[in-house]
């Protein structure tokens, strides 16, 4: 059976649902599988980094544009590009994309799997945003989580209906760019120090804060620590590391589209968070055999076993980061000796494969959902 599947999601950037959807969309068997790919546009988006990157991807792409916040419209345009294109499921990500799911599976009868990807709380409209997803993603054939404790939570608010678990992956990485990571050492000024990198929306729980603390004990060295990220934290990151007289060791890059330049040129990526599920640049960190010293929650022990192929400290602790960083710039070959096996080290739980079968197994399961 070859399923055609509307994937539906309102994203400017990329992030990490964009890539998890554009690896699925570059690895799947075409004979088994067939995208269209669905994106919202509102007047207030100008540039679409995620739909200059399906460019380069052999999947009809369609953009639903959305006039006002309440716009009934987008759920007739959702239906007609899915009837027009024949296609057989419809794969959600986001709260919006839930809602014209909902409705058209009410309207439609159309078979449905949503993605929940984590909720954060950095501020009141988020928090709203993450109530009606959890609201949504109760009536859906299948809800799909991307982390076991996420995963345990969907159970709950789903009680006896169809709950999936599906990981990340991580596919072999890019050749370095040389030129290009010398010309940002250059432009940063990090020729002669050690860079610890932070990568992530910057928000209350991601933790940043807590390394920007850690960095004030490291006063022996000259270290570096870069944040790649947005975010509604910025300004009080920037005034407490003000505070602690290290404006000029914590360099805030804004979101950066080629973050594998940006993990190939530190020396340590720091994963800080109080939340997570599985995060994408502890994978990527580890494939790219960058040392990653992160904290132990959410999804993160299942990726990252403590002194075999990563290490990890508890939430909220600014002086166990700064022990373990002390540690380990005082033993570079033990170091080394463990990122070499830190890329072995996710397969195949983490590999592209074992994730491309676990969707071809759901959407099979959902389009014999009512059919006979």
């Amino acid at each position: 059976m070859k399923h055609k599947v509307l994937i539906l999601i309102a994203t400017f950037n990329i992030g990490g649902p964009g890539k998890g959807i554009f690896q699925l969309i570059k690895n799947s068997d075409k004979d088994k599988v067939e995208f269209v790919l669905v994106n919202f546009l509102t007047k207030s988006v100008i540039k679409s980094e995620f739909l200059e990157e399906a460019k380069k991807y052999n999947v009809l792409t369609k953009v639903v544009k959305q006039k006002t916040r309440y716009d009934l419209s987008m759920i007739k345009q959702v239906y007609k590009i899915y009837s027009e294109n024949n296609c057989t499921l419809i794969q959600t990500h986001g709260y919006k994309a839930h809602i014209i799911a909902l409705a058209l599976k009410l309207l439609y009868k159309v078979k449905w799997i949503s993605f929940a990807h984590g909720w954060t709380s950095e501020n009141i409209r988020v928090k709203i945003y993450n109530s009606i997803e959890k609201l949504l993603i109760r009536f859906p054939d299948v809800a799909v989580a991307v982390s076991p404790k996420l995963f345990s939570v969907l159970k709950k608010i789903r009680k006896h209906k169809k709950t999936e678990l599906i990981l990340n992956a991580i596919t072999v990485p890019p050749i370095s760019d040389l030129v290009e990571e010398n010309k940002i050492k250059k432009k940063l000024g990090l020729e002669g120090a050690v860079v610890l990198g932070i990568f992530g929306r910057l928000s209350s729980e991601k933790g940043q804060v807590y390394a920007i603390s850690a960095l004030a004990k490291l006063s022996n060295c000259k270290v570096k620590l870069i944040l790649l990220g947005e975010g509604v934290d910025e300004e009080y990151l920037r005034l407490h590391a003000k505070k602690l007289s290290l404006q000029d060791n914590v360099l805030f890059c804004g979101y950066q589209s080629n973050i594998d330049v940006y993990i190939n040129l530190v020396d340590f990526i720091i994963v800080p968070s109080l939340s997570e599920g599985i995060p994408n640049i502890v994978l990527e960190g580890m494939a790219m055999n960058k040392p990653v010293i992160s904290t132990n929650v959410g999804g993160i022990p299942e990726i990252i076993q403590h002194g075999q192929n990563g290490w990890l400290v508890e939430p909220g602790k600014p002086e166990q980061i700064s022990s373990m960083l002390i540690e380990l710039l005082n033993s570079k070959e033990k170091v080394k000796k463990i990122t070499d096996v830190a890329q072995d080290s996710l397969f195949p739980k983490f590999s592209v494969e074992t994730r491309i079968n676990k969707f071809i197994e759901i959407y099979d399961y959902v389009s014999n959902v009512n059919s006979k």
